[in-house]
């Protein structure tokens, strides 16, 4: 690991010279990514911390250089990045229970087919974040494979293994849940 000397040269030079700001991201990208993964996932920690370092570049002329190494700093950002995402996951959470018990209006084409029900809802709340939001736009948004893997920025072939794995975990809580709450062929 650089010295703090380093950090805060390549985070003022970058002031002027923005590709001086990559000596500080090849320096801390592995134990920001490895801090990362153990929150959030691999398949989050990447986009992760390519938020980390593009809100440090935006803010690297605010950096303490009193405070030495720029570890404790990335790692700073990285936390609000964490709770970022984890607020982001709640909020749709939020809206899916919240659809899960509103009724539908009148005017709704389909009417019943867009109330979800509240084991629906607490199967997809057991989905990693990945396999929901991946499902939820396939289905909800109606977007093709290929329009999900473009809107995710990941391959064609990663969505169709989280629709499939999604969908089978949805169709197992279901029929869990329906076990469990007499409702199925006893």
């Amino acid at each position: 690991m650089p010295l703090s000397t380093d950090d805060a040269r390549a985070l003022r030079w970058s002031v002027e010279e923005p590709e001086a700001f990559g000596a500080l991201y090849r320096a801390h990208v592995g134990p920001v990514l490895r801090y990362l993964r153990g929150r959030l996932g691999a398949d989050l920690a990447e986009d992760a911390a390519h938020e980390v370092f593009l809100r440090a570049f935006r803010q690297r002329d605010r950096y303490d250089e009193r405070h030495g190494t720029a570890l404790p700093w990335l790692y700073g950002i990285a936390a609000h990045v964490v709770a970022d995402h984890r607020r982001h996951e709640q909020r749709q959470l939020k809206v899916l229970r919240k659809h899960s018990h509103s009724q539908p209006s009148s005017e709704d084409a389909g009417g019943a087919a867009h109330v979800l029900d509240p084991m629906l809802v607490r199967a997809l709340e057991r989905l990693s974040l990945e396999d929901r939001e991946t499902l939820l736009l396939n289905v909800w948004g109606e977007l093709s494979y290929e329009e999900t893997a473009a809107a995710l920025g990941v391959p064609v072939g990663t969505i169709r293994s989280r629709l499939a794995r999604a969908r089978s975990s949805v169709k197992a809580e279901l029929a869990h849940d329906d076990h469990t709450t007499g409702g199925g062929d006893a």
